[in-house]
């Protein structure tokens, strides 16, 4: 009881900081943003706008969750691996291949590929639905 006791006041303690703070914050923000540069405008706004080279210049990507989960269990390209160990449960399972060879070498592998490929699978379905949703709505107000 002593735990959540401590634990509800920690909570209070940190909401009381951000309360302070957003207190002194200005009401507004203005952002802006220039670079003069001497090469031609499609080269700078493929080079900006293209998701090819998003990991050179985005310096928060190595925070995202997907990276620290794939670092924290040490296991490389999680997402591409699960695919493949879920392409591999398809085949063996439902088209019956007898023959197929599992990507998943250890029991703790088989079970992140799994649990990580079923959970990303429902997250990307949610976020398509959520955009479906707020475009359907949207489409509704434009009305």
């Amino acid at each position: 009881m002593t735990r959540f006791i401590e634990f509800l006041i920690s909570l209070l303690i940190v909401v009381v900081v951000f309360v302070v703070i957003g207190l002194f914050l200005p009401s507004k923000r203005i952002y802006s943003y220039s670079i003069e540069t001497n090469r031609p405008m499609s080269t700078v706004s493929d080079l900006f706008n293209g998701f090819s080279r998003f990991k050179d210049w985005n310096p928060l990507l190595r925070y995202d969750a997907y990276y620290i989960l794939a670092d924290l269990i040490e296991v490389p390209n999680l997402a591409r691996q699960s695919a493949r160990y879920w392409g591999y449960l398809g085949e063996r399972y439902l088209l019956r291949m007898r023959d197929m060879v599992s990507p998943a070498e250890t029991t703790a592998e088989r079970w992140w590929y799994g649990v990580y490929g079923l959970l990303s699978a429902i997250y990307r379905l949610i976020v398509t639905l959520a955009m479906w949703i707020f475009r359907v709505k949207l489409s509704d107000i434009a009305k």
